[in-house]
């Protein structure tokens, strides 16, 4: 006689992928928040060498970086 009870899988191979998958999503938001990182460092540098007037309310390179690359949030 037959069986029908299906093949169970392993409680491990399910919860690997799983985990696996999470990692690389992990690592890849980490990998984009630092090129963001970088490219704000760097924006940052050009606009702190560049020359404004005083009275600029652009002035501030600080300000600028965040309205750029972090306001969106």
């Amino acid at each position: 006689m037959k069986s029908t009870t299906p093949l169970r899988t392993s409680v491990w191979a399910r919860q690997h992928t799983t985990v696996s998958d999470q990692v690389f999503a992990f690592t890849l938001a980490v990998a984009l928040e630092v090129r963001r990182a970088i490219a704000a460092a760097s924006r940052y540098e050009q606009l702190r060498l560049k020359r404004r007037a005083g009275d600029d309310p652009e002035a501030n390179p600080a300000r600028r970086i965040y309205l750029e690359f972090y306001s969106d949030r």
